[in-house]
């Protein structure tokens, strides 16, 4: 007769707060010009409120997605240069800005510096690919550019 595997509490926690992430759809957002971190739902743009889901990401290591960009801007055009690659392994959310300090300044370095503002990046804890234009919403949504969100009528 086969023994049953012991209760592991921990790993249960751990797959209840991916899918928890999952279903809210998480991701944190930081912008150094305005100097904010954001939980947000990155398909809705809403910010996430929910102390289980803030627990959910900050208490466990995930495989991140992270997208970089440095925000520029030139008169009236606003643009972000940007570049996303997943990190290799799972990580706790503290450690991730010490991990990508570097990629941060290699996009910094590649554009022109009388463009450049400030930098800004968004992590996902899951395998997610952000296009261009939903960076760029995700951004505005944040004030990124310094520039508050109009409200909407």
């Amino acid at each position: 007769m086969n023994r049953r595997k012991p209760n592991n509490i921990r790993a249960r926690m751990e797959r209840a707060a991916g899918g928890l992430l999952r279903q809210h759809h998480a991701c944190i957002v930081d912008a150094s010009l305005p100097e904010v971190q954001v939980m947000l739902n990155y398909k809705n743009l809403r910010q996430i409120i929910s102390t289980a889901v803030a627990n959910a990401l900050c208490d466990f290591a995930h495989h991140w997605t992270v997208y970089i960009s440095a925000i520029c801007e030139n008169g009236p055009e606003r643009w972000a240069k940007s570049v996303e690659y997943e990190l290799a392994g799972i990580h706790v959310i503290t450690k991730l800005p010490d991990l990508f300090e570097q990629p941060v300044q290699d996009v910094i370095a590649s554009c022109n510096p009388k463009h450049v503002i400030g930098h800004a990046w968004i992590a996902v804890p899951s395998s997610v690919t952000i296009d261009e234009q939903h960076a760029h919403r995700i951004y505005e949504r944040v004030s990124a550019w310094g520039i508050p969100q109009r409200a909407s009528a």
